[in-house]
């Protein structure tokens, strides 16, 4: 894989960067889950987006919305992609209008992405000329607007916005409902199986070809990101481990640190959003 990058900001509320691969490939990437809003605008590429249940098929001028603590993966049907991607602590955004966002939009195509290009152009230019404070607080205003743009785009279904349909296996959406009702409690995947009327290896087949992991990681994953947000809002680790599904607080505690690099005691000094891909 081959990158060219245009601009790049990373903070502990705004993570911003304008990225251009070619000889792309998705092999190697797992699905991720994070505590804080993406918006992708695919300036250039052909990809399928995959969140929680739901599957995309993605093209040029495309806009990806993922919410906080959403499950989501990307596969690259083309080995050229160009994208801006900006993930941000959802505190950047008045309440009111983040609470009133359509909540079940996923993706929206662009008939003409003039509008959207620039607005993040302009991220482009602040990020290689101003620094630090000053680059913080002009990035901010501009994510604002760009999000305010699309609420009004998509909540108006303004002339060149179309809502993406999209494709779903009736199993993995069956599956990851069953998870998503069971996430705190014991998951027997044999039991449910049982209740999907499906064999251990087809679950295991989906979760490999839909969202590149096994069922086990993708409970751990879901899990772990439950954990994650309670301790940024200050919990203590011994205090919500259990409520977010594990057993002991050893096993937590490794899979915590195997996960996300750093142990659960200190998440809130690694306070620092990074896009994956």
């Amino acid at each position: 894989m081959k990158c060219k990058s245009f601009a790049e900001y990373y903070d502990s509320k705004i993570s911003y960067n304008h990225f251009h691969y070619t000889e792309m490939s998705w092999e190697g990437i797992e699905a991720q889950t994070h505590q804080a809003f993406e918006i992708i605008f695919v300036k250039k590429g052909d990809l399928t987006y995959v969140v929680n249940e739901k599957m995309y098929s993605v093209k040029d001028n495309s806009l990806i919305l993922t919410r906080p603590g959403k499950t989501h993966i990307i596969y690259f049907n083309d080995t050229d992609y160009e994208r801006y991607d900006i993930i941000f602590n959802t505190s950047l955004i008045h309440s009111d209008i983040y609470n009133s966002f359509p909540e079940n939009l996923d993706v929206i195509s662009l008939e003409n992405a003039s509008g959207f290009i620039e607005g993040f152009e302009k991220l482009d230019l602040f990020c290689n000329h101003f620094r630090d404070d000053a680059l913080k607080s002009v990035l901010s205003d501009i994510i604002e607007e760009i999000f305010c743009y699309i609420h009004i785009c998509a909540s108006t279904h303004s002339k060149g916005i179309s809502l993406n349909n999209y494709e779903t296996d009736s199993i993995l959406s069956k599956s990851i409902r069953y998870i998503d009702n069971n996430l705190t409690s014991f998951i027997c995947l044999e039991q449910m199986c049982k209740e999907l009327y499906i064999s251990k290896s087809y679950l295991h087949r989906i979760f490999a070809k839909h969202l590149q992991t096994t069922p086990k990681k993708y409970i751990t994953a879901r899990r772990l990101a439950l954990a994650q947000k309670a301790l940024q809002g200050d919990a203590k680790p011994t205090d919500i481990y259990s409520k977010c599904g594990f057993c002991d607080y050893s096993a937590f505690y490794r899979c915590y640190l195997r996960h996300f690099g750093y142990p659960p005691s200190k998440e809130l000094d690694k306070a620092v959003i990074k896009i994956k891909y």
